[in-house]
């Protein structure tokens, strides 16, 4: 596995961190409401 720079200075790193924070972000968001949906039931 390549290990990301985490330079701001290259576009592409930048873009590629925002991704991977989107990913991460929906990611939690999903475990949480599933999360929900068991507290519930």
């Amino acid at each position: 596995m390549k290990r990301l720079v985490r330079s701001p200075r290259t576009p592409e790193g930048g873009q590629a961190l925002k991704k991977i924070g989107k990913d991460y972000q929906s990611e939690r968001q999903n475990l949480f409401e599933d999360r929900a949906k068991l507290n519930q039931a």
